[in-house]
């Protein structure tokens, strides 16, 4: 998966940093295609929010605004791929994780307020994603599998996460 992300992370800077406007369709298509996949999932997560032990800097903002959208894109169309409780958990997991580093970030960094907008850009997708996953995984929801689980569904993770 890690020639994966790089790939989508290449695309994704291609994309919003071409002048080059055969280039940045080129990339817009691999994107798009790249969307479709199961494999988008864990690449957007690993995008969004790459492992602790990496000594590497978080992706740039853009990257995190693509892959936040491809979440939510996902978890709006492709709901159904989702067929395993522990898949629902094993996103919505490191997208709360996302929030919490956000806010531990933001009490530590006040002073650099410069680029606050275009991480509540991110935030802002971060949370609609999350919504509509709460929403997706509700009883009344005809494909969803995670609420009535024994694991106490969107409520438990919550629990769990504060």
């Amino acid at each position: 998966m890690a020639t994966a992300v790089e790939e989508v992370q290449n695309a994704i800077l291609t994309h919003y940093g071409t002048h080059y406007p055969a280039l940045r369709e080129q990339a817009n298509r691999a994107l798009m295609a790249f969307q479709e996949t199961r494999e988008a999932w864990g690449v957007a997560v690993a995008l969004l929010l790459p492992p602790a032990v990496s000594a590497s800097a978080p992706p740039p903002l853009e990257v995190q605004y693509f892959v936040s959208s491809i979440l939510h894109t996902k978890v709006t169309r492709d709901w159904a791929q989702l067929e395993e409780p522990g898949q629902v958990a094993a996103l919505f997991k490191p997208l709360l994780q996302y929030l919490k580093q956000q806010q531990q970030q933001q009490q530590q960094q006040q002073q650099q307020q410069h680029r606050q907008h275009e991480h509540r850009l991110v935030l802002f997708r971060v949370c609609y994603t999350l919504t509509t996953l709460a929403v997706e995984s509700t009883p009344s929801s005809s494909s969803s599998s995670f609420s009535s689980s024994p694991s106490g569904g969107i409520t438990h993770l919550l629990d769990e996460a504060f």
